[in-house]
């Protein structure tokens, strides 16, 4: 916000451009061939050394995130109910790691049960302020930053646009969601394809990344887990790429 929330916006809806853009063709592979981004990535052609950079960035980026939304949590733990910082981080860490223990499933419980408060929390405050006084809208509106007037600057937005798309990288955390789509058929084609695009490059974008992506399954009303085993297995990989 240093250079205005014009600008701010701007950046936003670039970044949010470019990902949908280039998470489609990775969105729909994963789906279509049941594969995760390392298989993606040797089936394009930068082969084995090619996964290993690309599995070195996508954990270097995960780590990076956990550490920001730990500290996140930590803030509001300090702020809402004064516990230590040193503590907050602790408690933000050592937390999910039980959940851990159960595998995806039970963090896919977890975020089920919890997106609603998620929900709540997140709309909740942002009306309340509005409530309160509505005059914050209007001076969100038109605040120009520390280092801008009024006008749309487009060094400001490709600034804004590198740091938003720091989030690209996440289309390997859906793409481990995608890769148990079932087949696209005449009955589900309509829904498999909104599932596959608006899952993540439709709204990974704009940070929807939260939005319950376990519904895929209840939403094209099919097994999430065609076929087993099979797609776990190299030959049969080989042979859907074909």
């Amino acid at each position: 916000m240093a250079w205005g929330t014009s600008n701010a916006i701007y950046s936003i809806l670039v970044a949010a451009l470019v990902i949908f853009l280039t998470g489609i063709p990775l969105a729909i592979t994963a789906a279509r061939y049941n594969i995760d981004l390392d298989l993606i990535t040797r089936s394009a052609g930068f082969g084995y050394f090619g996964s290993v950079i690309t599995s070195i960035i996508f954990a270097g980026f995960t780590f990076i995130f956990f550490a920001l939304e730990g500290s996140i949590m930590a803030q509001g733990l300090l702020v809402g109910l004064g516990i230590p910082l040193w503590m907050g981080y602790l408690i933000a860490t050592l937390m999910v790691l039980p959940l851990v223990v159960y595998g995806m499933k039970a963090l896919t419980r977890l975020q089920v049960w919890t997106t609603p408060l998620w929900l709540v929390l997140m709309v909740v405050p942002v009306v309340w302020l509005i409530v309160k006084d509505p005059q914050l809208v209007d001076g969100f509106l038109h605040f120009a930053g520390k280092n801008s007037a009024s006008t749309v600057d487009i060094t400001a937005i490709m600034l804004g646009a590198g740091v938003c798309l720091s989030l690209i990288m996440q289309i390997g955390e859906q793409i481990d969601y995608l890769r148990f789509m079932p087949p696209k058929t005449a009955e589900n084609r309509k829904s498999w394809w909104l599932a596959g695009l608006f899952r993540r490059p439709g709204l990974g974008g704009v940070r929807g990344d939260q939005t319950d992506h376990r519904r895929l399954p209840r939403l094209l009303s099919v097994d999430p887990f065609p076929g087993g085993a099979q797609y776990r297995t190299g030959a049969a990989v080989r042979q859907r790429l074909r």
